[in-house]
């Protein structure tokens, strides 16, 4: 038997039992708010999966779980559920349970759906009882002011409740160059630390996570670079490539948005995936498929972007730059939307000296081009249209 995470919570109250009728969703909506409003008494002694069939039974309102949950908690289905529910209502009582796992609940398809808060589902793999800590602790401390921040006075308050109430945690900071430190977030009244981090990840183009004990801070890219070099194991015999990367977005965790009109463009023969992965990141799976579909993909802060490069060529993320990494025998391709403005201008001239110097090469050797030095084309052919928002660098 494997090691069970024990959760202890001492409620108390006069149990009321009750079943929320068949209606319209908006109906049984209302009736399960009405309910969750409503006094219990519950004991839980249970693995995590039975102490919510165990609600569901005893109080009618339908309880589920999320899938991921059971991937994120320290011990998945064997976590464990301890609590004496008494004088509380079922949504004081969910709210208590959910919070000191990581976890979050609503009210969606007629059911209470518990799943992960969305800082845990960042950290892409499973949790520690430190990190679970950690977002308890943010939790459970406010912002002593509300009003505009910058993201760097946002973390210096951050950091400071955590150590005026002796927690463990520190905030990681990233460097400057990365993320845009004086980027204003507005935080309201009675704001909790974590909402305030959660106010930042959906304001910003910054996000966060827990890490042992520290708050990671970094770009929302580097986030999905991350998480997309989370390793899994899959087989898809088979499987249409739709579900595929259906699939490998919920794995990561991470919004994958498809081009329209790019998977009706993939070849019929093409569109069936038979790809074995063992302990391979989701970006090398990625990769794969898109030498078999002619998809391709970039990143950009609210996802994954994917199109067919045989419909969609303006949206190729083109590589532009190639990095040699110091120490080693290793480059790195940095794409076009990678580069800072003011370095493309920079590549920009200096491709338009490099022409120049060709050109002069060419009158030197006497060489007769078959078009003008404008570049105008010969009056035999044909002018080819142009996109002037388009122009390679």
């Amino acid at each position: 038997m494997s090691i069970r995470f024990l959760f202890a919570v001492l409620l108390g109250i006069a149990f009321l039992g009750f079943v929320v009728p068949t209606h319209g969703d908006d109906e049984t909506s209302a009736l399960i708010n009405q309910q969750l409003d409503k006094q219990i008494k519950l004991t839980l002694d249970d693995l995590l999966p039975q102490a919510v069939d165990k609600i569901t039974e005893q109080t009618g309102v339908p309880v589920k779980a999320d899938p991921s949950v059971w991937e994120l908690l320290p011990w998945g289905r064997d976590t464990n559920i301890k609590a004496k529910i008494e004088n509380q209502t079922l949504r004081e009582a969910l709210d208590a349970m959910t919070r000191k796992l990581g976890l979050k609940w609503e009210v969606r398809d007629n059911a209470v759906m518990i799943e992960p808060m969305r800082a845990l589902r960042r950290l892409a793999r499973r949790a520690t009882i430190q990190e679970l800590g950690c977002l308890d602790a943010l939790m459970g401390l406010q912002f002593d002011q509300a009003g505009t921040f910058t993201i760097k006075q946002l973390l210096d308050a951050v950091d400071a409740k955590l150590a005026a109430g002796k927690f463990p945690y520190v905030v990681e900071r990233p460097s400057a160059d990365t993320v845009p430190m004086d980027a204003k977030v507005e935080i309201p009244r009675n704001c909790t630390l974590m909402h305030g981090l959660e106010k930042m990840a959906t304001d910003t183009p910054v996000t966060w996570y827990p890490w042992s004990k520290s708050v990671v801070v970094l770009s929302k890219q580097d986030e999905i670079r991350r998480q997309l070099s989370h390793t899994i194991s899959a087989r898809y015999n088979g499987t249409d490539v739709g579900h595929v990367l259906s699939d490998l977005s919920q794995k990561a965790g991470v919004p994958f948005n498809i081009e329209a009109g790019a998977i009706a463009a993939i070849p019929p023969e093409s569109r069936d995936i038979r790809l074995v992965l063992d302990d391979y990141s989701i970006q090398s799976a990625l990769e794969n498929i898109g030498s078999i579909t002619g998809l391709e993909f970039t990143i950009k802060d609210e996802g994954v972007y994917l199109w067919n490069q045989s419909t969609s060529p303006t949206h190729r993320d083109r590589a532009l730059l190639m990095m040699p990494l110091a120490g080693t025998n290793t480059s790195v391709l940095i794409t076009e939307s990678e580069v800072p403005a003011d370095i493309r201008q920079y590549i920009q001239q200096k491709k338009l000296q490099y022409f120049d110097d060709i050109r002069e090469k060419m009158k030197a050797e006497g060489f007769k081009p078959t078009t003008s030095v404008s570049g105008s084309p010969p009056a035999t052919q044909p002018v080819p249209a142009t996109n002037p928002s388009n122009h390679d660098l």
